[in-house]
């Protein structure tokens, strides 16, 4: 046998009344969490949408990138060509003033290996 009284008509109703209470507690600090968790659910999604715009950015770029360096490397053989074109009168004389060096013509824009 236990030695216990039984509770009270009002201890049991105080209990039913604090459970009430505590159950109150977290049904507010579930709605809380649902709240954050739909305000963290936006801000990935804003994050994902920024993510993707800056991924189109950069692959613009990348292209823009690409093509300035397409234009670059023709300017460069384009400036080359100016060069050669600017000097290839005077270079047959040139050599030819040199003695040891016999040259009878000129190869312009040519490439080779010795």
């Amino acid at each position: 046998m236990s030695d216990q009284t039984p509770p009270t008509p009002e201890e049991i109703w105080r209990l039913f009344k604090e459970t009430a209470t505590g159950f109150k507690e977290i049904k507010a600090g579930f709605k809380e969490i649902k709240a954050r968790f739909k305000e963290t659910d936006a801000k990935f999604k804003e994050t994902a949408a920024r993510f993707k715009e800056t991924d189109a950015r950069f692959k613009k770029t990348e292209k823009l990138i690409s093509a300035n360096a397409q234009h670059l490397g023709g300017l460069s053989k384009k400036w080359g060509d100016l060069g050669e074109a600017m000097t290839i009168g005077e270079t047959l004389p040139l050599f030819n003033a040199i003695d040891g060096i016999e040259v009878h013509s000129l190869h312009p824009n040519t490439r080779s290996q010795h």
